[in-house]
C-alpha cells in the first residue's frame, strides 16, 4: 500500500529474508553464476545490486526458507574465493520509486539509515531502490525524507 497524505495507515507485510552476497567487481560473472545457483536451490529471487568498490547482490528468499539447507552454492563460492562474504538479513523491505530521472546514488546518500539498514538498486527498474529497515516502523526522519522527495513508496 502506498502512502497517501489522506490516509495515515500503512499496512506492511511480514519481515523479509534477504541474502546479501559480496565480492570483487572483477569476479562479477562468476559471482552472478553462484548467485543464480543459490536462487535455484533456495527458490530465491535476485532483486537488487549495489556496486561501490565491491559488488553486492541481494536475493529475496521465501518466508519459510530453511537457510541451513540451501546455502551450499554460496559456501562453495566462498571456499573457491568467488565471493568474499554473504550474510542473511531480516527486515522490512520498502520499495522506493522516483517519479523523475535522478542520480539514485546521490539521492540515497541522504536517506537516514539506522545501523544495519541498507539500500540497494532494483534490478528491474532504473528509477527504483529498496531499503531494508531493521525495525517495523520508520524513524520520523525517514518518513520526512520520503515526504520531501518526489517518490512513491510501499512496503513489499
Amino acid at each position: 500500500m502506498l502512502y497517501s497524505p489522506i490516509s495515515m495507515t500503512v499496512r506492511r507485510p511480514t519481515m523479509t529474508v534477504l541474502a546479501e552476497i559480496v565480492g570483487s567487481v572483477a569476479q562479477e560473472k562468476a559471482i552472478q553464476q553462484a548467485v543464480e545457483a543459490f536462487c535455484k536451490a533456495a527458490d530465491g529471487e535476485l532483486i537488487g545490486r549495489r556496486v561501490n568498490e565491491k559488488i553486492r547482490l541481494i536475493v529475496r528468499l521465501p518466508q519459510m526458507v530453511d537457510i541451513s539447507k540451501n546455502r551450499s552454492p554460496l559456501n562453495q563460492a566462498l571456499n573457491k574465493s568467488i565471493i568474499e562474504s554473504f550474510q542473511y538479513r531480516n527486515g522490512d523491505l520498502v520499495q522506493i520509486t522516483f517519479e523523475h530521472p535522478v542520480n539514485l546514488q546521490e539521492q540515497m546518500e541522504t536517506f537516514p539509515l539506522r545501523p544495519h539498514e541498507i539500500w540497494f538498486l532494483a534490478l528491474d527498474n532504473p528509477y527504483q531502490v529498496y531499503v531494508c529497515l531493521s525495525k517495523p516502523l520508520m524513524l520520523a526522519k525517514q518518513s520526512a525524507w520520503l515526504l520531501v522527495h518526489p517518490v512513491k513508496w510501499a512496503y513489499v
